[in-house]
C-alpha cells in the first residue's frame, strides 16, 4: 500500500492501535494509551529506557489473576523525576494489554474504527486542507524573511525536533522552551506553556479571550482584522508573525 507523501502526516495521526497481547504494538513508539505516543509525552523517562524498542508485551507481566508492567530504566529514579514517573504510571496502567486477544490497528475517523478511502478523503477535504491562507501569511509590512520564515512553518518544513527525527537524526523530542512534551509545530509556536504565556499576555492587551486553534495554519487562517485600515488592525494582523518569529528565536538562542 502506497501512501502520497504529503498526505502521510494526515493519514498517521487518525490512526490508533487497540492493544490485544500487545506482540505487535511498541510500548514507547505507537499510540496505544493515550493520544501520544510514550516517547514524545513522557521523553525524559524515554532517555532512561533499558529497552527503547520493547512491544507491550515484552513488558507485560501476567501472574495468576495479577498483572504489572515490567519497565525497567538505565539508571535510579532522581527525587526530581518522581512525578513524572508518577504521571508514566497512571497512563500506561490505565490499559492492560489481554492474553490471548489480537492487535488491532484502528481508525479514529470512522465510527466503527475501521480504515475507509472514503473517510479519508473527506478528511482531504476539510477546510483547512481545502484552501491554504497565503493572504495572512504574506504580508507587505512584516520583512521578507519573516514571511518566508511562516511560509515554511505553516507548511510544516520548519526544522523542529520531530522533523529532524523524521530526517533519521538520533535526538531527543524534547521542547526546550517548556521542558513538558515533544517539540512539534504546533506546540512549540502555540500549545507550549511559554508560548501560550506570550499569545495571552497580546490577547489580554487587545481585550479578547481567544481558543487556540490546534494547528498553526489553522490560527493563520481565522486571523482577520476588521478591514478598518486602522493602526490597530495594522498591528493585529502582524501579531503571529511577530510572536512567532520571537519565539523560533529565543528557542535557537
Amino acid at each position: 500500500m502506497e501512501i502520497h507523501q504529503e498526505g502521510w502526516p494526515r493519514f498517521a495521526e487518525n490512526v490508533f492501535d487497540r492493544v490485544g497481547d500487545g506482540a505487535h504494538v511498541k510500548f514507547r513508539q505507537h499510540q496505544w494509551c493515550g493520544e501520544t505516543p510514550l516517547r514524545r509525552r513522557f521523553p525524559e523517562l524515554y532517555c532512561l529506557a533499558s529497552n527503547p524498542e520493547a512491544s507491550v508485551k515484552d513488558l507485560a507481566s501476567f501472574d495468576g489473576t495479577s498483572f504489572s508492567w515490567n519497565v525497567r530504566f538505565t539508571r535510579l529514579v532522581q527525587d526530581w523525576e518522581l512525578e513524572s514517573i508518577a504521571d508514566f504510571m497512571d497512563v500506561i496502567y490505565s490499559v492492560l494489554p489481554a492474553q490471548g486477544v489480537i492487535d488491532t490497528i484502528c481508525w479514529k475517523l470512522s465510527s466503527q474504527e475501521v480504515f475507509s478511502v472514503n473517510s479519508f478523503y473527506t478528511s482531504l477535504l476539510s477546510p483547512t486542507y481545502r484552501s491554504y491562507p497565503w493572504k495572512n501569511v504574506w504580508k507587505p509590512l512584516a520583512p521578507s524573511k519573516v514571511n518566508f520564515f511562516i511560509w515554511i512553518v505553516s507548511l510544516g518544513k520548519v526544522l523542529t525536533l520531530d522533523n529532524l527525527q523524521k530526517r533519521q537524526l538520533v535526538l531527543t523530542d524534547w521542547c526546550c522552551m517548556c521542558k513538558e512534551a515533544g517539540e512539534s509545530i504546533d506546540h512549540l509556536f502555540l500549545h507550549c506553556h511559554t508560548a501560550r504565556e506570550l499569545w495571552d499576555l497580546v490577547f489580554s492587551m487587545f481585550g479578547l479571550r481567544w481558543v487556540m486553534p490546534c494547528h498553526v495554519v489553522d490560527l493563520l487562517a481565522c486571523w482577520t482584522g476588521q478591514n478598518r485600515r486602522s493602526r490597530s488592525d495594522a498591528i493585529w494582523a502582524l501579531i503571529p508573525h511577530c510572536l512567532m518569529w520571537i519565539i523560533w528565536r529565543e528557542r535557537n538562542a
